[in-house]
């Protein structure tokens, strides 16, 4: 399964309440995630993109907050989700406006995805 969550789940402190792109199980390692808190009770733009040798970006509201490489990359078997992960870790709250991409996202498309 892969998928994107707010993460709450307090474990180790570092990715509580950021953004989480999730792929598989709990032991995989390096869980990209937005690396930045959002500010409760307003809209957050949300974007990750990612290439086919597995280099990633996280922007949060038009800005760059994480970037790297992701070594176990997508595949087309596994299921795909917005706003849940397992063990009945759901979004509980609204989502809107959600596009994919074939393709990685420049910079600028994403600044100006941000400011429409």
């Amino acid at each position: 399964m892969m998928g994107f969550f707010a993460d709450q789940n307090i474990l180790t402190g570092s990715k509580d309440n950021t953004f989480l792109y999730w792929i598989g199980q709990a032991s995989t390692p390096d869980i990209p995630n937005s690396k930045l808190v959002p500010e409760l009770n307003k809209w957050v733009h949300v974007v990750f993109t990612q290439s086919a040798s597995g280099d990633f970006k996280f922007y949060i509201n038009g800005i760059l907050t994480n970037s790297g490489n992701i070594q176990n990359t997508q595949s087309a078997n596994i299921s795909f989700r917005i706003g849940s992960g397992t063990n009945g870790y759901f979004w509980n709250n609204k989502i809107d406006d959600v596009r994919i991409y074939s393709r990685v996202l420049t910079e600028e498309e994403v600044i100006a995805l941000y400011n429409e």
